[in-house]
């Protein structure tokens, strides 16, 4: 146990229970991860060279639709509101991963008619690939209200989507009080009627075939026997863990290897996040916005 000692987040003592030697992952091992780098790391240095382009030529003025050909960009236009959704109420047909979506979305709806077009690097996503947007804004649909001839089928739509929510809700929930009153899930969904299924063991990381991936949180903090419902587009869904397996790091030498080398990098992320946060409290520093707005416009 070390000394105590005193950081941002406030008083800490460490504890080390054991120190685990280091261990040599075979070829076979890290394979998918080197391949998952390395094309990374691929894209990386072909899409960073033509952002640069990008960001060139809309300094220099060019408009979004005179971009240069060649550089792998995709265009897009129409409208969509704070959710993403086109007027008609679909799902605005944005290229890219989610990152960019929600990246996107989000900067639109601080955009104004006129502003300075950038290029901005959207958050990493989970492939590691850069991307990147840039955006402007024609015009800005205040909001109001349809005629109800407009929306009259849809409100017809919701009432009855939101009563059939609600019925399969108390369902759902009968099936947990009977668990709970010491039922089986199986017997239980007998009884009330709806089907059942028995699932094949799941890890934490990625869930098994046949698996919702909305299950694997709540049925990992769940104790063996109990049951937890999670909503899901076309209903509710009831599960219980039937048995629990230990994971073994003797076994998956791969798999240990990559939840040690991500709590280590979370690790790292908090310390870095404590001491940043710390260094800001302490030197108190001042923006002065005027500086930053004589770099940043033309």
């Amino acid at each position: 146990v070390v000394d105590p000692f005193k950081t941002s987040l406030g008083w800490q003592v460490l504890r080390v229970p054991m120190i685990s030697p280091g261990a040599i992952r075979t070829l076979a091992d890290a394979s998918a991860d080197l391949r998952a780098h390395l094309l990374a790391e691929r894209a990386a240095d072909i899409i960073h060279p033509r952002a640069t382009k990008v960001k060139d030529a809309l300094a220099s003025g060019t408009n979004l639709e005179e971009l240069p050909a060649g550089l792998g960009l995709a265009a897009i236009a129409g409208s969509l509101d704070a959710l993403g959704n086109t007027l008609t109420g679909e799902s605005a047909p944005i290229p890219g991963p989610a990152e960019l979506r929600t990246a996107l979305i989000a900067a639109a709806f601080q955009a104004r008619p006129g502003d300075l077009v950038q290029l901005v690097e959207a958050p990493s996503s989970a492939t590691g690939v850069p991307s990147y947007f840039a955006l402007a804004v024609e015009e800005i649909i205040a909001p109001g209200l349809k005629p109800l001839t407009e929306v009259i089928e849809g409100v017809k739509a919701d009432i009855a989507h939101a009563a059939q929510r609600r019925a399969q809700e108390t369902v759902a929930a009968k099936l947990i009080a009977a668990v709970k009153a010491g039922q089986t899930l199986e017997d239980a969904a007998t009884v009330a009627g709806v089907p059942y299924r028995r699932g094949p063991a799941t890890g934490r990381a990625e869930p098994a075939e046949g698996i919702a991936r909305e299950l694997i949180a709540p049925l990992f903090s769940l104790p063996k026997g109990e049951a937890t419902m999670v909503e899901m587009p076309t209903g509710f869904l009831v599960a219980t863990a039937l048995e629990v397996t230990q994971a073994d790091p003797q076994t998956d030498a791969a798999g240990y290897a990559r939840v040690r080398d991500s709590l280590a990098q979370a690790m790292a992320n908090d310390a870095e996040t404590a001491f940043i946060n710390a260094v800001r409290a302490r030197a108190k520093p001042r923006v002065n916005q005027k500086i930053v707005d004589s770099f940043v416009q033309p």
